[in-house]
């Protein structure tokens, strides 16, 4: 995040919060170093990576400044938390 920033960057995506679908087996960051991340960054971040429509609500006073997400929105199943 540090180095987005220095680059330029105007905000960052940090992923996977969750466990995803589309990269089975890829330790999740979890909701705590999310927070602890991405309140240290010096721009704002978007939280990307397992999000649904279930657990997006998880992610209400994190810090981020938005959500991302690919198929979550419409896709149920075993991730869905």
């Amino acid at each position: 995040l540090q180095r987005a920033a220095a680059m330029g960057a105007d905000a960052a995506l940090l992923s996977p919060l969750f466990a995803t679908r589309s990269h089975p087996g890829r330790a999740a960051l979890g909701i705590q170093k999310f927070v602890n991340w991405g309140r240290r960054a010096p721009l704002p971040v978007y939280a990307l990576g397992g999000i649904t429509a279930g657990n997006a609500r998880r992610l209400a006073h994190s810090g981020a400044a938005g959500i991302a997400a690919i198929g979550g929105w419409t896709e149920t199943g075993p991730l869905d938390r």
